[in-house]
């Protein structure tokens, strides 16, 4: 599954009509890194980014977006580990409450 940068990385290389195989070569990486940093197995540098960012000409806007996302998620995850086991449960709980009330009425 792709990363929300690398949705973003691939959705500009589509619209330009490049292949990876066009965009490693421009950006001076094997195949395997560029699918590992889009996939998350591998983080991407400020230098790669910089150059995926010239050549597929992103704008800054998409890319602080995804940051502050990251950025979001990110504290969203550190406030959940510091739950206590009963809070994770009343949790739980309402989120099957609400999983409930979206499923329709069974139609018999």
């Amino acid at each position: 599954m792709l990363t929300e940068l690398g949705q973003l990385i691939e959705t500009h290389r589509k619209t330009r009509h490049m292949t990876q195989t066009e965009l490693v070569k421009q950006i001076g990486l094997e195949q395997s890194n560029y699918s590992a940093m889009i996939h998350g197995h591998r983080p991407i540098n400020d230098d790669i980014l910089s150059r995926v960012i010239d050549i597929l000409s992103i704008p800054d806007e998409a890319i602080h977006q995804v940051k502050t996302n990251r950025h979001d998620k990110k504290q969203v995850i550190a406030n959940l580990r510091k739950l206590s086991p009963a809070s994770i449960r009343k949790l739980r709980d309402y989120s099957d409450l609400l999983l409930l009330a979206e499923k329709p009425p069974s139609q018999n």
